[in-house]
């Protein structure tokens, strides 16, 4: 069982809430149920392409729910564990799991059950081969191939000899070759990250496994994760080659709603008081897309930049320094201050620490204080602590009250760090979006014009 969790569990927190599903008829009632002992959170969530429900978990850990959801893959999650499910229309499936012995508890029963447990046991059993994420992408293209074709030779063996529903069979044997065309799609840029290198050069046939690839099919897409990723991705690569314009025409033109969604979802995150364009994209996205949530979410954070823009007076905050000491924004009055909004667990954070420090060192005794706020959980204070003073960070260093729902996160519309923010001496917003350490000329400039002497 040595990498199973690489495959099967997702450390994130799953925030979104109920939303529509767009079907042309009405779908026949999906029935969940289940008992989850040593729970890890009050809430069940399930969410797939266009479909985001919470499921209540009782004190004794029991949870059932009548849902309408189309065919398709879905993530289970409760707390920072998930799992693959798979739901047809008219299923009733009944979960058992212990979170303590995780791997070793969790069984469906029900109608629906052979293939959901089909999942979780080809999980299981890749798992005996399958390397760890950070070791499979530092290999070299030859080796990766074979490592990524033994894999896939492995799920279609096992598929065949599974008892599942005729259904399940073809969509799996689907979501087996996407599960392999997405590690090729994925290992130019992995490799890159964790075989450390500055440029990567591939064999002009790697990536003809994806030749003719259809990145525009609104059934795939709202079937199965990995097809999702691989053609939001391509996307999402497309605009980095691109202007914003073109951009939002070429959404216009894609056949699948679904996909145009999700890429709409994506390109919301420019709506920031860092970009130039967010008008205009806040614009198009309100005209393009169908998500109803999403458009009443992004109004809201419309509406917040408009009071992010320089000269505005900045947020404000209260927080502990590592002595307990509470830190406001107030006794910073009269000076410049340049704000980091970190995470102990951000690796781009972590990135920039050694610029941070350098600038920090350089401007030392100057009319600018450097504060670092950590987005840490309250629970993990003490490694916060420790982070610190292993690291020796200077400056300024607080945690906030409520991570990322704390009230400045949320004030400055932060969605992702790190976070820099510049603030002048009269408490002012000169930027809320302000360049990273790591970008040394454009921070200084800055620096110049906020009037750092």
């Amino acid at each position: 069982m040595k990498k199973i969790l690489l495959i099967l569990m997702v450390f994130a927190t799953f925030t979104a809430c109920k939303q529509a599903v767009n079907v042309e008829t009405k779908l026949a009632d999906t029935f969940l149920s289940g008992k989850i002992d040593n729970k890890l959170d009050e809430i069940i969530s399930i969410s797939g392409s266009e479909v985001a429900e919470k499921i209540q978990v009782d004190a004794d850990g029991n949870f059932s729910d009548t849902l309408q959801l189309p065919v398709g893959y879905y993530r289970l999650r409760n707390g920072k564990k998930s799992v693959h499910i798979y739901i047809e229309p008219g299923y009733s499936l009944k979960l058992a799991v212990d979170m303590e012995d995780y791997l070793a508890s969790l069984n469906f029963s029900g109608i629906g059950a052979e293939n959901n447990n089909f999942i979780f046991e080809k999980i299981k059993h890749n798992g005996e081969i399958l390397l760890p994420v950070k070791e499979l992408y530092a290999l070299e293209e030859t080796d990766f191939l074979a490592e990524i074709s033994k894999v896939r030779a492995s799920s279609q063996e096992f598929l065949t000899a599974a008892a599942v529903s005729p259904k399940f069979q073809e969509h799996e044997a689907k979501n087996i070759r996407y599960e392999y065309l997405k590690a090729i799609y994925n290992y130019p840029r992995y490799h890159k990250y964790f075989a450390k290198k500055d440029t990567v050069i591939l064999s002009p046939d790697f990536m003809e496994p994806l030749e003719g690839f259809d990145y525009d099919n609104d059934e795939d897409f709202n079937i199965f994760e990995n097809y999702r990723h691989i053609a939001t991705e391509h996307e999402m690569g497309w605009l980095d080659d691109h202007d914003t314009d073109s951009f939002i025409e070429r959404l216009k033109g894609l056949k699948s709603p679904a996909l145009r969604n999700a890429l709409l979802g994506k390109l919301a995150y420019f709506v920031s008081p860092g970009d130039e364009e967010s008008e205009k994209i806040y614009q198009s996205i309100m005209a393009m897309s169908t998500d109803e949530e999403l458009k009443e979410k992004l109004t809201k954070k419309h509406e917040l930049i408009k009071n992010l823009i320089k000269g505005k007076p900045s947020p404000q905050f209260v927080y502990q320094d590592v002595n307990g000491k509470d830190i406001s924004m107030s006794d910073l009055k009269g000076k410049n201050v340049y704000i980091d909004v970190w995470a102990t667990w951000c690796g781009p954070c972590k990135a920039e620490i050694p610029y941070l420090k350098e600038m920090e060192k350089a401007h030392h005794g100057k009319n600018i204080e450097f504060v670092s706020i950590s987005i840490d959980q309250q629970k993990d204070i003490e490694k916060w602590k420790k982070m610190v003073e292993d690291k020796e960070l200077k400056g300024v260093q607080v945690i906030s009250d409520k991570d990322w729902k704390s009230d400045f996160v949320q004030s400055y519309a932060i969605e992702g760090i790190p976070r820099f923010i510049m603030v002048n001496a009269e408490g002012n917003i000169v930027s809320a979006d302000a360049p990273r350490p790591s970008a040394k000329d454009e921070l200084l400039a800055l620096f110049d014009e906020a009037g750092v002497n």
